[in-house]
C-alpha cells in the first residue's frame, strides 16, 4: 500500500527532487460507487502522513544540532493540491533550496570531501579562526580572506605526512577575550603577549559520518499510513 523512497544526489536536477517520497497503491479494487469517498480518505491519510513525517524530521534535524533554520527548510508537498482527492495520492519532504538538499543528503548518507580543483589540501577552520568576520566581509572561510584581513601571509607547519596547520603570526588577544588582532607598536607597548595562533588544519580530505536518520522516521510514518487513511474514512461509509 504505500512505499517511500530516497534519491541519491548526483545531477542538479536530483539535489531538486525530493529527500523522501510516499505513495499508496492497490487501492483499485474498490467499488465504483464509494471510490470517491475512498479518494478523500486516501488522500487525507497521505496529507497527514506527509506532514507528521516532516515535522518528525524537523525535530530531529534540530536534537542533531542543525539549529533552527535549516530544519525549517524541510516542506511537505502532497499531490495531488487540494481541494482535489486522488486513490494515488502521494507526499514528498523537499528541503527548500539546493543548498539545504546537499547538506541534508551529505548528513543522511555520509559523504567524503575531497580538494576542489585539483588542490592537494582542505583548510579546515580552528575555533581560533573568526569565521563570522570572514563571511560578513568576504563571503567566505579560507585561507586567501584570512590573510587579506589581517594583511599578512599565513605559515604553513608541517607536523606529518598528510597533516599541516596554518598559523598566523605576531597576534595578540582581544581585550574582550575573543579572538586575536594584530600585535601593534601600541599592543606590543602594553606588553600584551605575542602569539603565533593555529588558525588553519590541512588534511588531504574529510569524512562527514551520517547523522540523520530519516529511513528510520519514514518507516515509522508509512507504517502508520493505514490507520490515518483509516481514520479519514467517513463512519457511514
Amino acid at each position: 500500500m504505500t512505499d517511500y523512497t530516497t534519491r541519491p544526489y548526483g545531477s542538479p536536477k536530483a539535489a531538486q527532487g525530493p529527500l523522501l517520497r510516499i505513495e499508496t497503491s492497490d487501492f483499485f479494487a474498490i467499488p465504483k460507487e464509494i471510490r470517491e469517498i475512498a479518494a478523500a480518505a486516501v488522500t487525507a491519510g497521505v496529507r497527514a502522513t506527509t506532514r507528521g513525517l516532516t515535522l518528525e524530521m524537523r525535530q530531529h534535524a534540530h536534537a542533531m544540532g542543525l539549529g533552527d533554520k535549516l530544519p525549517n527548510a524541510l516542506r511537505d508537498v502532497t499531490y495531488p493540491k487540494a481541494p482535489k482527492n486522488s486513490l494515488r495520492a502521494a507526499g514528498e519532504v523537499v528541503p527548500n533550496g539546493r543548498n539545504a538538499w546537499r547538506i541534508f543528503d551529505a548528513m543522511t548518507r555520509g559523504v567524503t570531501i575531497a580538494p576542489k580543483n585539483g588542490g592537494q589540501f582542505l583548510a579546515l577552520p580552528t575555533e581560533n579562526c573568526p569565521e563570522a568576520l570572514l563571511r560578513a566581509r568576504f563571503r567566505e572561510v579560507s585561507p586567501p580572506a584570512l590573510e587579506e584581513l589581517y594583511g599578512r601571509k599565513l605559515r604553513i607547519v608541517n607536523i606529518r605526512p598528510g597533516l599541516a596547520i596554518m598559523v598566523m603570526d605576531d597576534l595578540v588577544a582581544a581585550k574582550s577575550g575573543r579572538g586575536f588582532k594584530k600585535a601593534t607598536k601600541r599592543r606590543r607597548a602594553q606588553k600584551r603577549e605575542v602569539k603565533s595562533i593555529v588558525m588553519f588544519i590541512l588534511v588531504p580530505y574529510a569524512s562527514l559520518r551520517a547523522r540523520l536518520q530519516f529511513r528510520s522516521i519514514a518507516e515509522r510514518w508509512a507504517d502508520r499510513l493505514p490507520e490515518l487513511i483509516d481514520a479519514a474514512w467517513p463512519e457511514a461509509a
